[in-house]
């Protein structure tokens, strides 16, 4: 009969070491990333805002849920993902500069093409930062 080697008998240990620490633990996710869920869930509502139906105060009211969302986020983070959390602030304040100025645009219920084009485009970077926000936050959840 053959006897193993020492080096053979210790990496035989340490999987059935291994594999007995993995089957019993479980991982729970990090609470950024509900808080990240939570802020693309809003971007989906904010950006299937219907205008013509709902007039702007539709995408105010999601922009709002969008910040408290962000909000939510930025303290669970506590720093980490701080560059891409202003980006979304900063694409955030600029579709709330264009919402207001459709809406003080508008002299009657009708908002101009040019407004809501300018609202469309906002929403697009809106919805780009929070792409990029998602991938840099790939290895975190």
């Amino acid at each position: 009969m053959r006897r193993a080697s020492p080096a053979a008998a210790a990496l035989a240990v340490a999987m059935t070491l291994f594999a007995l620490g993995c089957s019993g633990e479980s991982y729970e996710e990090p609470a950024v990333c509900g808080d990240l869920d939570s802020v693309r869930v809003a971007m989906e509502h904010l950006q299937n805002a219907n205008v013509s139906e709902n007039g702007l105060e539709q995408v105010r009211t999601d922009l709002n849920r969008l910040r408290d969302e962000l909000t939510a986020l930025a303290d669970q983070a506590d720093g980490q993902f701080q560059p891409q959390i202003d980006a979304v602030r900063q694409a955030a304040a600029g579709l709330r500069s264009s919402v207001s100025a459709a809406k003080a645009e508008s002299t009657t219920s009708e908002v101009s093409t040019e407004a809501l084009d300018a609202v469309s485009t906002s929403v697009v970077a809106v919805r780009e930062a929070v792409r990029d926000l998602g991938i840099v936050m790939t290895n975190t959840c």
